[in-house]
């Protein structure tokens, strides 16, 4: 294999691309709901720092428009999250 950067390898020295070893569908994916049990669950940082986002302060006009739903609220729109239970905390 030559060292070229213009020219795509979609396989690598070994002849292993992207999709040789997929991740395992079978694998359960859990969700604990751990940002949903405090009110004020903010985005944490790399450094573990609440992320408080003030959107009248860079945009006044289209933080008027915007809803006052959790951040966590979009994850329900998958069917494998939703629960009647979740739905109910988020109002």
């Amino acid at each position: 294999m030559d060292d070229n950067d213009e020219v795509l390898h979609f396989y690598d020295i070994q002849g292993e691309s992207l999709y040789t070893n997929p991740p395992d569908p079978n694998f359960i994916h859990v969700d604990h709901g751990l940002e949903e049990d405090h009110v004020w669950a903010f985005k944490k940082t790399y450094y573990n720092q609440d992320v408080v986002v003030n959107d009248f302060k860079n945009d006044v006009r289209g933080a008027q428009t915007k809803n006052a739903l959790p951040f966590w609220a979009l994850k329900l729109a998958t069917p494998a999250y939703f629960k009647p239970e979740k739905y109910e905390k988020m109002i």
